[in-house]
């Protein structure tokens, strides 16, 4: 059964075999609002004034995804890896962007809340960075938010096969030693 999308004028955008078949489309002034959409993904999907109110994309992956000027009210983005994604004049009110179940947060570094709206949203454990962009006078901490060094990132259990290895390269964490901690090359 195919995977329809339409626009918010009720046109459809797209037919894809399924909601992970997403990632690299234009999906400009869609709407997902309401939508159960756990896991998908939206990686470098253009979601600009897509209607996404009320929809849940728990654990959803929408690295360098550009939601300009889209409607995310009251959204659940728990888990959701939302590297270097736009979210410039976004409104995400009552949204919620925090920890997920197991107790992670969303990765937002190098994502743009320029002009954003943010009231009223859930950021407990949001990791950010120097390149991520807030709203002018927004301030992180008091939102919970936890500030991640651009030279060190986890990574998991199987996930080596673009890593380097060298030695000098990782250093293991003798806290968890699943999750090695990689460290930038000087």
């Amino acid at each position: 059964m195919p995977f329809v999308v339409k626009s918010r004028e009720g046109k459809v955008l797209i037919e894809v075999a399924g909601p992970n078949f997403l990632d690299g489309h234009d999906l400009r002034r869609a709407d997902f609002s309401g939508q159960q959409l756990e896991g998908i993904d939206f990686s470098d999907c253009d979601l600009r004034e897509a209607d996404l109110s009320g929809a849940d994309l728990y654990w959803a992956f929408a690295f360098r995804a550009n939601f300009g000027d889209a409607i995310l009210r009251n959204a659940r983005l728990s888990g959701a890896n939302l590297v270097q994604a736009s979210f410039r004049n976004a409104d995400l009110r009552g949204a919620r962007i925090s920890y997920d179940n197991l107790g992670g947060g969303p990765n937002l570094v190098g994502a743009d809340f320029s002009r954003a709206l943010l009231d009223g949203a859930g950021l407990d454990g949001c990791e950010y960075d120097d390149t991520t962009i807030f709203p002018d006078g927004f301030d992180p901490a008091t939102h919970g938010m936890t500030y991640v060094t651009p030279e060190r990132f986890y990574v998991r259990p199987g996930s080596f096969a673009s890593a380097n290895l060298d030695p000098g390269h990782y250093i293991p964490d003798k806290k968890n030693p699943g999750f090695p901690v990689l460290w930038k090359k000087n």
